[in-house]
């Protein structure tokens, strides 16, 4: 007799009832929740205990906060609209605005258990694939608020509404993966890469049956609702995220070639957990069990053939695209029997990548002291990692990039209590980039620091205020970081201003080379007014 569509649904959907299908289920979701909350407990304890400070892009996130909008020129609307109720609910404290990127890693790494599951693996799969996201360092620098722990989310819920649909054949799943592109888009553009591939998979896999059901074409008009008022604002406005995005690929992404690429997707996803996601491209492409889900060996392939095209890409543009390879590999390992034996390989894959991604904890995650820290990248030899165009240090980027800011600002301070008082009435500050701007709005009402302007990315839409140019103590750019560009921004600015006086310079021990050894200037007498000269200043990227 043929098995129903209902019971074949039942029967691939979970474990079965009974007492072995309730301690194969409490098992592993045991380990699945023992190992996210590890995460999250990890991120908590490590923003309370070793706080390393800020990361740049968090004091953007509060800036962009205070100005909600549709849109903004580096990033969607999603993140800045959650940290204004964080921030409003919690304060802005490190704990605070970094408990909801906390908890995401959590989600993320606990959906990645799920998939196992949900690919038929038992506790051996689920505990492999688990335990390689938590060690991933890409995933462990998920802890900070930015954009990219929501991203990797939306692409692991659409990875598991696909793994659903195709495992019960019902469309409606077509909805949730609709919601989970839509939803990804207002937090980071590259969920576009996504789409191009959910596309591609449904036309070049079996799913192509679904291109006359409406639930598919219900779930794509469901994305472009959710997306459709930050199009709005970008057509507004007139695309600016295409100038930015041109601009961060030419001059601020550190490009690489095919090998770089690879060797970087090794690495950050941890090298000894390669053969677990290559066997999940096999499982997914070629084995008898997993070829049905040919759809997620595509979430990572067509990505990576577009970024290739490219010239390269950052590493963390691609990491969303792996829970369904560590999960699928997983089980592929964990039915791999040498020698007669089920647990060999999944017990020596655990073993692996625990000892490697506990070695590499302090270059992933903030566990030691600065300088202890900073001798153990250079042990490892993994100092002045270019991460971003120019930006070197010893500490990698993730962690350079919180150091510093409120020395910044003090410096600052120096330089504008000093003014004689008819100066300061009318003194504006000019920041280089927003790191610069931000730290010091968020920092500078202690000091008692007047406005900050910039023409870096959402800053200059932003505008100047009530600024007239006639006092402006100006960031420089670091000769240590561009040569030429520090002495071509001087010179711009002497066109600008008939005075300009170099009056001091920060230094900063731990950041990177852009934040080091920078120029501070006072400007006086514009030549023209501000407000004319304010498209000069105009930086995307």
């Amino acid at each position: 007799m043929t098995t129903s569509r209902q019971e074949e649904a039942s029967l691939s959907s979970g474990p079965t009832v009974g007492t072995q299908g309730f301690r194969r289920l409490n098992a592993t979701m045991a380990i699945i929740l023992a190992l996210a909350l590890g995460t999250l407990l990890l991120h908590v304890v490590t923003n309370a205990v070793v706080p390393y400070g800020y990361v740049r892009d968090e004091f953007y996130y509060i800036t962009c906060s205070k100005h909600l909008a549709f849109g903004y020129v580096d990033h969607p609307p999603g993140l800045p609209l959650i940290t204004r109720v964080v921030t409003t609910l919690l304060g802005d404290s490190i704990n605070a605005i970094r408990l909801l990127p906390a908890l995401g890693s959590a989600a993320l790494i606990a959906t990645v258990g799920v998939l196992a599951r949900e690919f038929g693996g038992g506790w051996k799969a689920v505990a492999l694939a688990t335990l390689a996201a938590v060690m991933a360092p890409a995933y462990l620098a998920l802890g900070v608020l930015q954009t990219q722990v929501f991203d990797h989310l939306a692409w692991a819920a659409c990875a598991f509404f696909l793994v659903r649909l195709i495992k019960t054949g019902d469309p409606r799943y077509w909805l949730g993966i609709g919601a989970a592109i839509g939803i990804g888009f207002e937090f980071k553009h590259n969920i576009a890469f996504l789409a191009v591939a959910v596309a591609a998979g449904t036309v070049l896999t079996s799913n192509r049956r679904y291109l006359r059901n409406r639930y598919l074409w219900a779930g794509a008009a469901i994305a472009a609702v959710i997306a459709l008022p930050h199009v709005i604002w970008q057509i507004t406005n007139g695309w600016p995220t295409l100038e930015f995005a041109e601009n961060a690929a030419s001059d601020k992404n550190a490009q690489g070639a095919f090998l770089d690429m690879v060797i970087m997707q090794v690495a950050g996803m941890l090298p000894m957990a390669a053969p677990v996601w290559l066997a999940g491209l096999w499982w997914c492409l070629f084995s008898r069990e997993g070829k049905q889900y040919r759809m997620l060996a595509l979430i990572w392939i067509v990505p990576f053939a577009i970024f290739i095209v490219q010239g390269g890409s950052r590493v963390d543009y691609l990491t969303p695209a792996y829970p369904a390879l560590l999960a699928g590999g997983a089980v592929a390992i964990e039915r791999w029997r040498p020698f007669g034996r089920t647990m060999l390989v999944p017990a020596s894959g655990m073993v692996a990548i625990s000892a490697v991604g506990l070695f590499l904890f302090p270059f992933t995650t903030n566990v030691l002291p600065v300088h202890q820290a900073e001798s153990y990248v250079r042990m490892i030899g993994m100092d002045e990692m270019e991460m971003e165009e120019g930006k070197v240090s010893v500490l990698p980027q993730w962690f350079a990039d919180r150091f510093g800011w409120e020395e910044m600002t003090a410096a600052i301070a120096d330089v504008y209590w000093a003014l004689p008082e008819e100066e300061r009435a009318q003194a504006v500050i000019l920041a280089n980039n927003y790191g610069e701007a931000d730290s010091l709005n968020f920092f500078g009402g202690d000091y008692g620091l007047p406005p900050v302007i910039s023409g870096h990315n959402n800053h200059y839409l932003w505008g100047i205020g009530g600024a007239t140019g006639e006092v402006v103590i100006a960031f420089g750019v670091s000769p240590s970081f561009d040569e030429a560009d520090s002495a071509f921004y001087e010179s711009e600015l002497r066109q600008r201003f008939e005075s300009v006086e170099r009056v001091a310079t920060f230094t900063c021990e731990h950041c990177t080379s852009e934040e080091d050894d920078l120029p501070i200037y006072v400007l006086r007498k514009p030549v023209r007014p501000l407000r004319e000269m304010w498209p000069d200043f105009k930086h995307y990227g």
